[in-house]
């Protein structure tokens, strides 16, 4: 297989049409890039493209390497959709054969479109796209923010194929590929919306792998769900929560039900070295932090189990004492003497971090409230592995937001905002819970998360 990094020949364009004069200064050996040319409404931002307007058939960019022996995979990564459902993205390739500098009309292209995961097809791939109907098997679930896709050519087959969060590569069927390809990128839905785009052997520089699943005490099996995820995530705040838990992007928010089963965990997690976290208190209905807490999960657990989950260890937030939780869909138990306590119950507003060193020996759980100094949890011994872990056993509405560290926590919801969520969580879980079949007492729930503990730089 030529090299992806080195230049092709520039190729003969139909009719001698002579090449432009951009065409003539771009040699062979070419200075290595991701992304090559890219439309007029696409901005191009080292390994990744940001839509910025326009008109949708024209919010495509290409990459500045092709491909014309051997296999080759190119690995994207969705960074941001308006409504975090991939609609208006699609990432596949381009024929390579054809005059980018030419804003008005390239060739042909073959794309998976993130929302529904269907085939597409374009004669010109700065024109309107044609659905390809039973190329792909599709999906009733969109590619959601943070997911990987990778587009694999076997250019001596001429075939086509795309794997989603690393799951088993689906073959494009109908699609005969050029004799040479580029990797490529439609940003058709809206203003704001970017992807992230790696050539084989540089996948690291957008995508984190997890460590290996933990193998849970007793030899209990990892569940279908969970070994269908591969080893990448999707790089989302939070991750596996209880039943009367909403999530909106990285706030959680109290929706009735029982107080032992409202709790969440990020969808992130350490197993080694020293990291911080933090969570702010958005909603209490006394202004108190009562019946919220916030600390870490033992992640060697199947989070999709609706049941029972691990342990966990948490501050909490009215009179700072430190709680436990042999299961943490059960009753939490006083740990006396481990942290000083307080007079003051936190208000809305505060935020807590939380660090966790992994490297010490033993394992050390700490907390600090609102910039200050941080207070060491006296006798927590930690498992080997850890995530962010919240309960909201208070009162309905409550609400808590989540940031790792180096990330901002999002803007405070008003109260009006939240109830709204509340309100649409509640319509969605009745829904489901209309569908759930006789004799089935374990709600269906996305398959995403798992027991992964991706490493938080």
């Amino acid at each position: 297989m030529m090299s992806i990094t080195e230049g092709v020949p520039l190729p003969v364009f139909p009719n001698n049409v002579p090449q432009n004069a951009a065409m003539r200064a771009h040699k062979t050996r070419y200075e290595v890039a991701t992304f090559g040319a890219a439309a007029e409404n696409v901005n191009v931002l080292g390994r990744t493209v940001l839509r910025r307007g326009g008109a949708d058939e024209k919010a495509a960019a290409v990459g500045s390497s092709g491909v014309r022996e051997g296999v080759a995979v190119f690995t994207f990564k969705i960074e941001r959709t308006r409504c975090n459902d991939g609609l208006g993205v699609f990432l596949g390739v381009a024929d390579a054969s054809v005059d980018f500098q030419n804003r008005t009309q390239w060739g042909t292209a073959y794309a998976i479109g993130c929302h529904g995961q269907n085939l597409f097809s374009w004669k010109d791939a700065l024109g309107v796209a044609s659905l390809e109907r039973g190329g792909l098997p599709g999906s009733e679930e969109s590619i959601e923010d943070g997911s990987v896709v990778r587009v694999r050519v076997d250019m001596h087959k001429r075939e086509l194929a795309f794997s989603v969060n690393s799951g088993e590569y689906q073959v494009a069927k109908g699609v005969v590929l050029p004799a040479i390809v580029r990797p490529f990128v439609k940003l058709a839905g809206f203003n704001g919306d970017k992807v992230a785009m790696a050539y084989e052997g540089d996948e690291a520089e957008i995508v984190t792998d997890g460590v290996p699943l933990p193998v849970f005490p007793y030899g209990v099996p990892q569940s279908s769900a969970m070994l269908q995820h591969g080893v990448h995530y999707r790089a989302r705040i939070l991750g596996a929560h209880g039943a009367n838990v909403s999530v909106s992007g990285a706030t959680a928010i109290r929706n009735g039900g029982k107080d032992t089963t409202a709790a969440i965990v990020g969808a992130r997690g350490f197993h080694s070295g020293s990291h911080t976290f933090s969570f702010r208190i958005d909603r209490t209905k006394g202004n108190d932090g009562l019946g919220l807490f916030v600390g870490v999960a033992d992640s060697s657990t199947d989070f999709l189990n609706n049941e029972t989950w691990g342990a966990a260890w948490a501050l909490g937030c009215h009179g700072a004492n430190l709680f436990s939780w042999e299961d943490s869909f059960a009753s939490a138990q006083l740990e006396r003497g481990v942290m000083p306590g307080s007079e003051q119950s936190l208000k809305d507003g505060t935020v807590i971090a939380v660090r966790v060193n992994m490297s010490a020996r033993p394992r050390e759980l700490a907390f600090s409230i609102d910039g200050g100094d941080f207070v060491v949890a006296k006798g927590i011994a930690l498992p080997e592995t850890v995530r962010p872990f919240c309960k909201l056993a208070g009162a309905d509405g409550d609400a808590i937001s989540l940031a790792y560290e180096g990330e901002r926590l999002p803007p405070v919801a008003s109260m009006d905002a939240i109830d709204e969520r509340c309100a649409a969580q509640i319509i969605k879980d009745n829904e489901i819970i209309a569908k759930v079949t006789a004799g089935n007492n374990k709600l269906p729930r996305e398959s995403g998360d798992s027991v992964l503990i991706p490493e938080v730089a």
